[in-house]
């Protein structure tokens, strides 16, 4: 009973995003109480519920539990589980979920807030698997979701056979689109239309979505790089290009707020940003807040799993939010080193 009067005090604070300190230690108490997992890492680094006052006290636990353990704040069968895609030790995280409209909330309202604040309306051309072929990506789950909810019409592009017929469709484009895709693919499409020496002269206000890093391939293009790369091969400027950061052990994500501020002031910045429901901490070695450190997060909407949470990746703080460094060995930093022996013991 507790859950679904956390679940509606989220919701109704939803609807004009006042999200107080005091739901983000009422969700800590749920899951310290209803999270196995959760529970025994607190009180072995000694964060019991009776000593957590504040959101700084409430204790984050690293991502990679995620890899071992079924880390579920709830009772009986999930309706959704999400598998990561893999690690070089070919170990992967699941993330269990049993309120799917839930989490959907999250996911729609962020998109649309970062990505179509003007309300756009366009044709969306996703460069990945749709959710029929990789059924326990979060990623797919997301493009589906969003594609569903805001395309005019929807195209899923996860096969180099597919590039010519694409590029011709886009090519016959007559107002602006919304290309998204991890930072691979785009980067493959790239290469394709540079092999061809085409480029493409997309509508002005066509704008991209791009996420993930470059695990497993030779080539890593900077940044500043990859924004001259899309304007060179889509016409696309670089206040129209957005990052997004999520990952399979979250329910919701971070987004550039670089649209926004151009589209409603002028302004050129490029930071990651969130909906007050999603927030940040960079914590140091010493576990403590500072400017450079691991990036921790506090989502909400992932009551049913865990919502504190230690990243593997280095982040700084940057204007009203952060940007993301590199990633680092978790096992060697901070209060990553736990012993699951010990938890589980």
């Amino acid at each position: 009973m507790y859950k679904k009067i956390l679940k509606e005090k989220i919701l109704k604070s939803l609807k004009n995003m006042d999200f107080d300190e005091e739901i983000f230690i009422d969700v800590f108490k749920f899951q310290y109480d209803n999270n196995e997992v959760y529970r025994k890492f607190c009180d072995f680094i000694g964060k019991h519920k009776k000593n957590v006052k504040e959101i700084k006290d409430i204790p984050l636990m690293p991502v990679r539990f995620f890899k071992k353990y079924e880390i579920k704040s709830f009772r009986g069968k999930a309706k959704l589980i999400f598998v990561s895609s893999g690690t070089s030790e070919g170990i992967r995280s699941k993330s269990f979920y049993k309120d799917i409209e839930f989490i959907n909330k999250s996911i729609l309202v962020s998109f649309e807030y970062f990505l179509l604040p003007d309300n756009f309306k366009a044709n969306f051309y996703i460069f990945f698997e749709p959710l029929r072929i990789r059924k326990n990506s979060s990623l797919s789950y997301m493009f589906s979701l969003v594609s569903g909810k805001f395309s005019k019409k929807t195209c899923f592009i996860y096969d180099k056979n597919q590039y010519e017929s694409i590029f011709k469709e886009l090519k016959r484009e007559r107002k602006p689109v919304l290309i998204l895709g991890t930072t691979i693919s785009l980067y493959d499409f790239m290469n394709f239309l540079k092999y061809k020496k085409e480029k493409l002269n997309l509508k002005k206000g066509s704008r991209i979505m791009d996420t993930g890093g470059w695990k497993g391939r030779s080539v890593s293009i900077k940044g500043h790089s990859l924004l001259k790369m899309y304007k060179k091969f889509f016409n696309v400027s670089k206040n129209f290009v957005i990052n997004e950061y999520g990952m399979c052990e979250l329910a919701s994500q971070f987004y550039d707020i670089t649209l926004r501020k151009f589209i409603f002031e002028k302004k050129t910045v490029r930071y990651k940003s969130s909906l007050p429901f999603l927030r940040f901490r960079i914590i140091n070695e010493e576990g403590e807040d500072d400017k450079i450190g691991l990036i921790g997060i506090l989502d909400l909407f992932n009551l049913d799993t865990c919502s504190f949470l230690l990243t593997p990746d280095m982040g700084r703080i940057k204007g009203r939010g952060f940007e993301i460094m590199e990633r680092v060995d978790e096992d060697l930093r901070g209060c990553a080193l736990i012993s699951e022996e010990v938890l589980l013991s």
